[in-house]
């Protein structure tokens, strides 16, 4: 940056979400009230077991392929730690400069407040204005829709239950917006075209009915889940 053309200039610095909030991981078994892993001293809501999003308890336990609590939160800890390290990293080069140079966008927290299960069925974040009207409304579970083609929930998160949909990346970049408005205010009139974004999600769009199949038929799950450990042994 020490030859960066324009002289007032900013970078912004995404962090990493925790592995729970992602909806791949669907929370099984006993709830536990844990202290918030990335350290804003709140109690977040974990689960005893976490398994892919279509495996019943039942599956999950048959199959083998599920994650314990404590593994699950210990990974959790280890991206909280990896958050400060890049917050304390910021701290340190922006005092280097003299001057607020590197800003952080919490992407961990803004996830992480609206997480449904996370946050008890009660997240606490706040969308754009635009999402007031906005129906079915979004949110971090895994992406349902029934037979009658009606999308029961997620929103939030694409079919592999770990990338954001095109209205996921438009609320990332809608937090990044808001911090480079803080820093810059002549952009604060700037705005994304919401409209636009949700007409570009197909999975909003055009809903998936299939997606009943895989809820409905625990045997088609084992299955898969069973062809799964067949191909893993054969690698």
């Amino acid at each position: 940056m020490a030859n960066n053309q324009h002289q007032d200039w900013h970078v912004f610095v995404g962090n990493v979400p925790l592995v729970t909030i992602a909806p791949l991981a669907k929370g099984i078994g006993e709830q536990r009230l844990v202290q918030d892993p990335a350290g804003s001293g709140k109690e977040y809501l974990y689960y005893q077991y976490y398994t892919y999003f279509p495996l019943t308890e039942k599956s999950a336990m048959s199959t083998g392929k599920y994650l314990k609590f404590r593994d699950a939160l210990f990974i959790d800890k280890a991206i909280g730690k990896f958050n400060e390290i890049i917050k304390e990293l910021i701290t340190e080069k922006n005092q280097q400069l003299g001057t607020e140079r590197f800003h952080l966008v919490d992407v961990c927290q803004n996830l992480t407040n609206m997480a449904y299960k996370r946050n008890r069925g009660n997240p606490s974040y706040q969308y754009p204005a635009a999402f007031d009207d906005m129906y079915p409304p979004v949110d971090t579970k895994y992406y349902h829709v029934n037979r009658n083609g009606v999308i029961e929930s997620g929103g939030m998160f694409s079919l592999d239950g770990i990338h954001p949909s095109a209205i996921g990346q438009g609320i990332i970049a809608w937090e990044f917006l808001k911090i480079m408005q803080a820093v810059r205010p002549e952009l604060t009139d700037q705005t994304l075209n919401w409209s636009e974004i949700v007409q570009t999600d197909s999975l909003i769009q055009e809903p998936i009915t299939l997606m009943s199949e895989i809820y409905e038929h625990d045997k088609l799950v084992d299955f898969l889940a069973n062809i799964a450990n067949v191909l893993r042994i054969k690698d």
